[in-house]
Formats: C-alpha cells, sequence, structure tokens
C-alpha cells in the first residue's frame, strides 16, 4: 500500500473547500442570495482529498473503529446542544439512531462512514484492476437515477440530508468522486505526470465553469433538465484541483514558511468541525448584523468554536481509543 505522506498543498485546499461550503450555507447573509454558491465544488473536494488519504486496513472493526472515533464526538457534542436548545427534538428511538449514529442531522458524516465501508469491501474484490468498468457501471446507475428520482423541475441534484430517494441521489456523485481519489492515491507518480501549469489551468477553469452553470441554471430554470452538468464539471474541478495540489506541492513548500504552514494546517485538521458549528454561527450571530459584517463574524465564530470543539474532539477521541484498546486487553 501506498505511503501517504502529510502534504502541505492539500491543507490549503481542504482550508479553500470549507470556505466553499461556508459560503454556500450564508444565503441569508447576502442581498443576493444567488452569491451564495460554490458548496457541491467544496464538497466534491472535501470527498476527493478524503478517498486520496483513506489508508485500508487489514482488519474491518480497527479501519472502522478509527473513522468513528475521528467522526462521531464532535457530531454527538453538537447534536446534543441542538437538542439542549431546542432545536432539535427526540419523539422516540428512530430519532436518537437517526440524530446521534447514522445518517445523523450532517449527512457529509454518514456519507464518510458508508463511503469507509464500500470501498473497504471493494478493495477486497480488487476492483481498482477494472476501475473503467467500475466508472461505467457508477455513469449507469449515476443516469438511471437522474432519470427517475430526480425531481427536475427545480434544483434538486444537491438537496441536503439523506431523508429521500432524491437526496440519496447525491450519494452516487460523491461516492464516485471518493473512490476517483482513492485510486488516485494508490498511482501518485501519475498524478505527476503532466505538465504543471496545464493542470492548474483545467482547475480553474473548471471551477469556474461549475459556479458559473449552478447560477445559470438559478436564474433560467429552463435549463434544470441537464442540471446534472455542474455534477459533472464538479468531478473534473476535484480531479484537477487535486492534481495541481500533488504536482504544486514542492513548489509550495519553497515560497511559504513553516509558521504558515502550520497555520493552515490547523484550519485544515478543524475543517470537520468547521462544518459541524457553521450552521450555528450563521444563524444565531451572522443574521444579527448587516452585510458584509455579518459574513466576517460569522465565519470568525465559525473558527473560534471549531478551535474549542477539536479541542473536545481530541480528548473524546482518545477516551474512545483508549476505551476500545482496554476493551481488547480485559477480552
Amino acid at each position: 500500500m501506498t505511503n501517504k505522506k502529510r502534504l502541505h498543498l492539500l491543507n490549503v485546499l481542504r482550508v479553500f473547500a470549507i470556505l466553499l461550503v461556508f459560503n454556500s450555507h450564508s444565503d441569508a447573509l447576502y442581498p443576493i442570495p444567488a452569491l451564495a454558491t460554490g458548496g457541491a465544488l467544496g464538497n466534491a473536494l472535501f470527498f476527493i482529498i478524503s478517498g486520496y488519504l483513506l489508508k485500508i486496513r487489514s482488519s474491518f472493526l480497527p479501519h472502522i473503529g478509527k473513522r468513528i472515533a475521528r467522526l462521531y464526538p464532535g457530531a454527538f457534542v453538537v447534536v446534543t446542544i441542538y437538542i439542549i436548545i431546542g432545536n432539535i427534538k427526540l419523539n422516540g428511538f428512530g430519532d436518537f439512531v437517526f440524530y446521534y449514529i447514522w445518517p445523523t442531522n450532517f449527512w457529509f458524516l454518514g456519507a464518510i462512514l458508508l463511503f469507509d465501508i464500500l470501498t473497504f469491501c471493494l478493495e477486497k474484490l480488487h476492483f481498482r484492476d477494472h476501475f473503467l468498468w467500475f466508472s461505467l457501471i457508477m455513469a449507469a446507475i449515476y443516469f438511471m437515477a437522474y432519470i427517475f428520482l430526480v425531481d427536475k423541475s427545480v434544483w434538486s441534484v444537491e438537496e441536503p440530508g439523506l431523508q429521500n430517494a432524491a437526496q440519496w441521489f447525491k450519494m452516487i456523485y460523491y461516492y464516485y468522486i471518493y473512490v476517483l481519489g482513492y485510486c488516485l492515491s494508490q498511482k501518485p507518480e501519475k498524478s505527476l505526470s503532466s505538465s504543471p501549469k496545464k493542470i492548474l489551468l483545467l482547475a480553474c477553469l473548471f471551477f469556474v465553469l461549475g459556479n458559473a452553470v449552478k447560477l445559470l441554471f438559478v436564474w433560467h430554470t429552463g435549463l434544470l433538465k441537464v442540471q446534472f452538468l455542474p455534477q459533472l464539471l464538479g468531478i473534473a474541478f476535484a480531479y484537477f484541483a487535486l492534481r495541481a495540489g500533488l504536482i504544486y506541492e514542492e513548489r509550495f513548500l519553497a515560497v511559504t514558511s513553516e509558521r504558515f504552514r502550520r497555520f493552515v494546517g490547523a484550519l485544515s485538521n478543524m475543517s470537520l468541525e468547521m462544518y459541524l458549528v457553521q450552521f450555528m454561527a450563521i444563524g444565531y450571530l451572522g443574521v444579527r448584523f448587516a452585510f458584509p459584517l455579518n459574513i466576517v463574524i460569522a465565519l470568525a465564530a465559525t473558527v473560534a468554536a471549531a478551535f474549542i470543539l477539536a479541542k473536545i474532539d481530541q480528548w473524546l477521541c482518545k477516551a474512545v481509543i483508549n476505551l476500545f484498546s482496554h476493551g481488547r486487553l480485559s477480552n
């Protein structure tokens, strides 16, 4: 298995991704809500990086246990806060399972956990040796689901949550991006074999096109029948952005200071926590101020709350791992 060293420029991409996601959830803060865009591209970047950094372990329980220990403590804390302040009400055991176990109130966490399990199983089947066939099958599933599940009278390919069939549609798209990142990590030399300027230009081009096409669909609803186009552009953007991050790693190290890289790395390590707390920061603080101060305050509050949650996360994660280790030893 490929040794995946820490890549500093991927930290920059992950920070960029969380800023895109934050921006997409800030529609209530903008005088023109359509400016709150970029979330789908940010998600695509998150998933391809997560796939690239995935390490498949030989045994299932250690593999999935470590992922659960990283994902769930912060979500547990935030959901509990939502319950205390009355934003979430548990009306039975089903609600408890939904909010605390799977898929949770934050669909991204449920997606990552499911993607890890699926990729672990596929790896045992050596699917990477037949990646072209895998891509064709995923494309067939995607377009069949698009035809039969997606409401093409409204923008619905990026519905939040995982509570109905249409919302599950986006999982097909994001899982392919996740697997694409994982497969690139197994043959990193192929990611470094092209012209750096060409790869960077393509990443920027697909980023601009992805946002432009999404805005076009918002303003001209007659085009919604082909609303899968931004997702196809999202795959291209994530692919070339990841490759650009890998290609420019050495140049990034040469032109940046260690202090700057530590700062970006700290923000990158808090990306999960920023995702979890941003909704409260936007909803409780951002809406209280005028534009553009509202966005600055909401973002600052997101970072500050994420820092505190990350510290709690680290403590809870260690406690879970220690409990699991002691349980194995006692057995």
